[in-house]
């Protein structure tokens, strides 16, 4: 079964403090090789057995009494593991939309420059000596060019 491309990247999630959490494997009862994950979307497993000449593989099911809705198999017992791991963390990330609160955290972010610069223009008064007035300039200016460099940043749709 493939999976539509996320429309979330994991390592922009990353950026945002956001992660996918890990399948927890629990592992096989004395003279099985049948390892288990329990998650909100049913449960997966990875297994081999003795006639499978070292092939491993590894499904998803939705219930106990379910079909598998996806798997796969791999010679590498790791590479199973991560192939159900991704095959997860597909699934959780394309049912999110952050993109408004993407868009959101931007905005608060160029306000927040914003008001810093309106901050530093207020203290320019007639007190300050002329270095000071200048540091202060220089401060607004920078806060607004951050301001205007991060409106100016592609929106995730713009990138797709």
């Amino acid at each position: 079964m493939t999976l539509p491309v996320p429309v979330i990247d994991e390592k922009a999630l990353a950026g945002l403090g956001v992660r996918v959490k890990a399948l927890e494997w629990h592992g096989p009862l004395a003279g099985d090789s049948l390892n288990r994950a329990e998650c909100a979307l049913g449960f997966y497993q990875v297994w081999t057995h003795h006639e499978a000449n070292g092939t491993w593989f590894w499904a998803l099911y939705p219930s106990q009494r379910g079909q598998a809705v996806a798997h796969g198999e791999s010679g590498d017992e790791k590479a199973v593991y991560a192939a159900a791991q991704a095959d997860f963390n597909a699934r959780i990330l394309s049912a999110l939309d952050i993109s408004e609160t993407a868009e959101s955290m931007r905005e608060r972010a160029a306000k927040w420059h914003e008001s810093q610069a309106e901050r530093y223009d207020r203290m320019a008064i007639d007190t300050l000596s002329v270095r000071e007035k200048i540091a202060l300039d220089i401060a607004s200016a920078n806060h607004k060019q951050h301001a205007a460099a991060i409106r100016a940043l592609p929106t995730q749709s713009e990138e797709q």
